[in-house]
């Protein structure tokens, strides 16, 4: 009996470890969760649009956007979590996931009462420095001590999230995010249709928050008893070393809120609030469909730190050909989709929006898919930096794409006579070419294959 020699495609099917259960069924179900809520998405905007109008939804992607500032306080922690639950797990050590857990909400709940109470103080000058006026701006102060409230929320449900996702368990992560949303969508619309206004929004984000909480604590008891939650301190060498690894994400996230938030306010300063959603549909649908491609590239990141929690080069080739197959992935199924959707962009939002629709969405679509296509590019290579915990890299990427962001649209404001969505989504589409540009640049740099993966597995 003669046995067939492996193709070199199932080779590199073997090395992105999608021959592993636990990787592909992680991988599965983060694109469908994904898909999931890009189909979500797709049913919200018409509703809200419908029942809420432009101008006030408009006001929430405003308060939002507040919502995202202050979830800065989380230090970025969240990927540390997932990388030390991850080792800890690898090894076998339950009180020491349940170390980092507790350690990483303590944190978490202290920073989040001061942005809270910062909300609270500064709430008057946010909503004003955002461009809201009249009886807009009346409502936006009075959301700020709820939002105050979901800032909390939001900060441990990142926790508890990237704690499942260290357990090798995306696909429950990803599935209990999924279920929120939906819960929070039907609270929201229900209350809007009963003409709640701006509360619908955040009442049903409050509920969503506390049914995530609870599916995620169930998640974690399932894998790390309770017994060693009640045995495990507070360890502070635990809690700077989470510090130490988060602070290249921390300092990426405080750049990434300089890209779209910072283009949300520009439109409502100089356009009108009325238009921020021309730009938030466009941009998020682009994002959306991307995601739908990025999703599973998710799974790539617990899988390299757990490689990592042993020393020699494994790591590196693993990150390396994950890399190299997961953008010849992009390029054989992705392009073509991306080709598709450009072309169908107008009937399709006019299909989906009605007579809510407006002529510069799909053109703003246009525009962004060109830079979200080419971030989807390096994906994995953002992924398995991550896992690799050169975040290093991972805030400069966000520090080119975000200064780009921000000189562009300065430079908007200075030399044009009007500003426009569609002279934003430009903007935005060439922030994001230069920041892939780099991380495509660090990929080939810190990831070499073969041989010379062994001369640089020592930690940096």
């Amino acid at each position: 009996m003669t046995v067939q020699a492996p193709t070199p495609f199932a080779d590199r099917v073997r090395m992105l470890g999608l021959m592993r259960s636990r990787f592909r069924v992680n991988f599965v179900a983060a694109t469908a969760a994904t898909a999931a809520t890009v189909a979500l998405t797709a049913l919200s905007y018409p509703v809200y649009l419908s029942y809420a109008g432009y101008e006030r939804f408009g006001v929430w992607l405003l308060v939002s956007t507040v919502l995202s500032l202050a979830q800065l306080t989380s230090f970025g922690i969240g990927p540390a979590v997932t990388y030390m639950v991850a080792q800890e797990h690898r090894r076998g050590a339950l009180l020491g996931v349940a170390s980092i857990i507790r350690g990483a909400l303590a944190l978490v709940t202290a920073t989040g009462l001061v942005a809270g109470a910062g909300l609270v103080l500064f709430g008057e000058l946010l909503v004003s420095g955002a461009g809201i006026a009249g009886a807009s701006a009346v409502q936006a102060r009075q959301a700020m001590p709820f939002v105050a409230v979901l800032t909390i929320g939001s900060l441990w449900l990142q926790v508890l999230a990237s704690a499942v996702s260290g357990l090798r368990r995306l696909d429950l992560s990803v599935g209990v995010d999924t279920a929120g949303r939906v819960v929070a969508f039907a609270f929201t619309a229900t209350l809007l249709w009963r003409g709640g206004g701006l509360v619908s929004f955040l009442v049903g984000t409050a509920v969503g928050q506390v049914c995530m909480a609870a599916a995620y604590v169930q998640c974690i008891r399932r894998h790390v008893p309770f017994r060693s939650f009640s045995a495990a301190r507070l360890e502070w060498d635990r809690i700077f070393g989470m510090l130490r690894i988060s602070s290249g994400v921390f300092g990426g996230s405080v750049l990434v809120l300089l890209l779209h938030p910072f283009n949300r306010v520009l439109v409502s300063r100089f356009v009108g609030v009325a238009a921020v959603p021309v730009l938030e549909i466009g941009f998020n649908s682009a994002m959306q469909f991307r995601s739908l491609f990025e999703a599973g590239f998710r799974a790539i990141t617990p899988e390299i730190s757990r490689s990592a929690a042993l020393p020699g080069p494994e790591s590196l080739e693993r990150a390396k050909d994950v890399c190299l197959n997961g953008r010849r992935l992009v390029l054989l199924l992705g392009a073509p989709a991306w080709i598709a959707a450009a072309l169908a962009a107008g009937p399709i939002f006019d299909l989906w929006l009605g007579d809510r629709f407006e002529p510069g969405i799909p053109a703003a679509f246009r525009i962004v898919a060109v830079g979200a296509f080419a971030s989807l590019l390096v994906v994995p290579s953002y992924y398995a930096l991550l896992g690799l915990a050169r975040t290093r890299q991972i805030f400069v990427h966000h520090f080119v794409q975000s200064a780009l962001n921000v000189l562009g649209g300065t430079g908007l404001v200075l030399i044009r006579p009007q500003i426009t969505v569609l002279g934003v989504a430009s903007v935005v589409t060439v922030s994001m070419l230069g920041g892939s540009l780099y991380l495509w640049a660090q990929e080939r740099r810190l990831l070499p294959a073969g041989d010379q993966a062994r001369r640089w597995s020592a930690p940096r």
